[in-house]
């Protein structure tokens, strides 16, 4: 079943369609509220609040934006009040960067390296193409600011993240060089 026909049953109230929407987008936001700093739990409160919201505000979603730019919208909001909260707190955003998958142990710090090092304009571009999934459009939708900022940013956080990868393995492998 396709996503337009889910949302006009989700719009009615239908749990069947509902749950169908959520299995479809569920995995791709719980990962991107994990690479924007949220722990395992919190990730899934996270998802959980953003389709609870979807739910709540149903009739409000005029289809203007594609679902998977409505849900992501709902989750960046909610994760920037978890931020806030954090930084009330005085966490560190550095401890809790999750890795992107499993793999290389090195290869997985060095990424949440390189994620902490961008500034969070670009962080979050990079985290909405590459991760989310989303068109530079939609990206832009969910930011608040044009498709040509969104692949400006994306191109500086694209750069910014090679170098910052490149510079540690350099750094790394003069590291292990004998003198």
């Amino acid at each position: 079943m396709e996503d337009k026909q889910l949302l006009t049953g989700f719009r009615r109230g239908d749990g069947e369609a509902f749950q169908l929407l959520r299995e479809r987008h569920a995995a791709r936001l719980w990962q991107l509220a994990r690479m924007r700093g949220a722990t395992e739990s919190e990730a899934e409160d996270l998802v959980q609040d953003t389709f609870l919201a979807a739910y709540q505000g149903r009739e409000r979603f005029r289809g203007g934006s594609t679902l998977p730019t409505y849900l992501t919208a709902i989750l960046l909001r909610r994760q920037r009040d978890v931020a806030r909260k954090r930084s009330e707190s005085h966490s560190q955003l550095s401890e809790s960067l999750p890795s992107a998958e499993p793999g290389d142990p090195l290869e997985r710090l060095r990424l949440r390296e390189a994620l902490s090092a961008l500034e969070e304009p670009h962080r979050d571009v990079l985290l909405l193409v590459s991760v989310a999934g989303l068109t530079s459009k939609e990206a832009g939708d969910v930011l608040g600011i044009s498709d040509a900022a969104v692949r400006q940013r994306l191109m500086v956080a694209t750069r910014l993240l090679r170098a910052h990868l490149t510079d540690s393995v350099e750094e790394e492998n003069h590291a292990l060089t004998p003198a």
